[in-house]
């Protein structure tokens, strides 16, 4: 993970990355498309970055010192509504049709962007409708494979011109941007997880049957943070969504 993150700072940074400003590191943080939490471990592993380069007589100093990390706030989870939703995968499905299936798979499955942008069409199981997950594709490390997945995933998966499944992670990210701002829908973060976790906690009234299909060890986190955010309709609708 830490060679991950470090991998989007050094492309954006290329070699200027010990001659940065506190503000150009903060303005970074800010722009990354991720929840809190993803941008505070990227904070963490610049500023661990320029603690190791001051030790070393690289740098002078480390400019994360003067900048706040990112805050986890419980409150801070955001849900599409069904309409924004429905937008987003018919204005993607006809103009970037190659990213409806790994859209489909935060959105209708739950996983992270990392763990949807790394799959490969042989992690997904057609005929059984299941889904690996390897272990060096989640934030676990630990090998997972999930099913009693929704209807309309395996639809939008089916779906999926093959180019779906030859994207880099670089390309997932860059097309799945376009995809919200032709949609004119917001995209503060990790919502498709968030929505799907709302969604679903809402349909089943389980959170133990949710957090399985997250890989949780407990509801807990889907009960502090999803129970309510819902409604048993909306969710109906939402799970509703085919090509």
């Amino acid at each position: 993970h830490a060679k991950m993150d470090m991998g989007r700072f050094v492309h954006q940074f290329s070699n200027r990355a010990l001659g940065l400003a506190s503000d150009e590191i903060r303005t970074w943080l800010a722009a990354l498309p991720f929840g809190e939490v993803t941008k505070r471990n990227h904070y963490k592993r610049v500023s661990a970055f320029y603690t190791w380069a001051r030790m070393t007589g690289l740098a002078a100093s480390n400019p994360c010192e003067s900048i706040r990390s990112p805050a986890r706030d419980a409150d801070d989870v955001s849900v599409l509504s069904v309409r924004d939703a429905i937008t987003l995968f018919e204005t993607s499905k006809k103009l970037r049709p190659q990213v409806c299936a790994r859209l489909a798979l935060e959105a209708f499955a739950g996983l992270r962007f990392s763990s949807a942008a790394r799959l490969v069409k042989a992690d997904i199981n057609f005929a059984d409708e299941g889904i690996t997950l390897p272990g060096a594709k989640l934030k676990t490390r630990r090998r997972q494979y999930i099913d009693a997945l929704p209807e309309n995933l395996w639809q939008w998966l089916r779906a999926a011109p093959d180019e779906a499944w030859t994207l880099t992670e670089r390309q997932y990210l860059a097309l799945k941007s376009e995809a919200f701002r032709f949609a004119g829908v917001q995209n503060p973060g990790n919502v498709l997880r968030h929505s799907f976790c709302s969604y679903h906690v809402a349909q089943y009234k389980d959170a133990a049957r949710t957090a399985v299909i997250l890989c949780h060890a407990s509801p807990r986190t889907l009960y502090q943070h999803y129970k309510g955010r819902a409604t048993a309709a909306d969710a109906a609708n939402y799970f509703a969504i085919f090509p």
